[in-house]
C-alpha cells in the first residue's frame, strides 16, 4: 500500500467507528482522493464495519482502511504503529479522538478509568506515533477535548460550563488540554508540528447520553465537529496553534 499512497495525505483517527471520529473519517474519505484515511478502532471488527459503511454509500474517493488500536493497551498501540509504518510509512494528520465517559459510584475509581483513556491513552498514542508524524512535511495533531475541561470557564459563573458536575470527566479533559499545550510547544520546537486541543461542543453522540435526547437539547450533529477538525488540519486555524479552539473561536484554558 505504501507505493499506492504516494503523495496522499495520511490521516489517522482514533475512535473512528462512531460519532465524531466516524464522521471525520467519512468526511476526509469522501471529500477528495488526496487522502488516505486510517480508522483506528478498539476492535478490528468495528473498524472494518465502519469502513464498509463509508464504502457502501459509494462516495469514498481516497484510500481508507481500519487498524485495531486500543488507546489503553500498550501492545495494541505498538502493533498499530507497526502496521501503519509498514503500510504507509508516515502520518500527516493525527486526530486523537478516542474517549469515554462512564459513570461509577466511586470518584477515584472513575477518575482512574477516564484518565487511562482520555488522558494517558492520548499521550501513549501520540508518543508511539510521533516518529511517523515526524516524517510528514506538514505534521498536525488534533486532540478532541472539551470546554468542560477549561478551568477558566469552570470558574466563570456567567458561562454554562460553570454549572454541572462530572468531576472525573472534567479533570480528564483538563489534563488532555494541558497535554495538548505541552505538545504544541515541544513538538512545534522539535519538528514544526502544529497541535490543537479542539472542543466539539455539545454533539449528538452516545458518549455523554442518548443522542436523540441531546438533539432535543440543541446538540449539533457529529459532522459539524468533523468539518471543524478537517478545517483545522487543512490550515484554517493555523493562527490559533497551541490553543483550545472551538467552531467559532478560542476558549480560555
Amino acid at each position: 500500500m505504501q507505493k499506492m499512497v504516494g503523495d496522499k495525505t495520511v490521516v489517522l483517527i482514533t475512535g473512528a467507528n462512531s460519532g465524531i471520529g466516524f464522521e471525520t473519517a467519512k468526511l476526509f474519505a469522501t471529500t477528495s482522493d488526496e487522502f488516505c484515511v486510517i480508522l483506528a478502532c478498539r476492535t478490528r471488527a468495528k473498524g472494518e464495519e465502519a469502513v464498509s459503511r463509508i464504502q457502501a454509500e459509494g462516495a469514498a474517493k481516497g484510500e481508507l482502511y481500519a487498524v485495531q488500536l486500543d488507546v489503553s493497551d500498550a501492545s495494541s498501540i505498538r502493533q498499530a504503529v507497526e502496521r501503519v509504518s509498514s503500510d504507509v510509512g508516515r502520518v500527516d494528520f493525527l486526530i486523537n479522538n478516542a474517549g469515554i465517559n462512564v459513570q461509577m459510584p466511586d470518584l477515584a475509581t472513575q477518575m482512574r478509568c477516564l484518565f487511562a483513556v482520555n488522558t494517558a491513552g492520548q499521550a501513549a498514542v501520540t508518543e508511539a506515533f510521533k516518529p511517523l508524524v515526524q516524517k510528514s512535511d506538514r505534521p498536525r495533531i488534533v486532540f478532541v477535548s472539551s470546554s468542560v475541561g477549561s478551568i477558566g470557564l469552570r470558574c466563570d459563573p456567567s458561562n454554562k460550563s460553570y454549572h454541572g458536575s462530572a468531576i472525573a470527566y472534567r479533570v480528564s479533559k483538563a489534563g488532555l488540554n494541558m497535554l495538548a499545550a505541552c505538545y504544541a510547544k515541544e513538538l512545534g520546537e522539535q519538528f514544526g508540528c502544529k497541535v490543537w486541543a479542539l472542543d466539539p461542543g455539545l454533539v449528538a453522540t452516545n458518549l455523554t447520553g442518548d443522542a436523540d435526547r441531546l438533539r432535543q437539547r440543541g446538540a449539533a450533529e457529529p459532522v459539524t465537529s468533523a468539518r471543524t477538525i478537517m478545517a483545522t488540519c487543512l490550515g484554517e486555524r493555523d493562527g490559533e496553534v497551541g490553543k483550545l479552539i472551538h467552531k467559532d473561536g478560542v476558549h480560555p484554558w
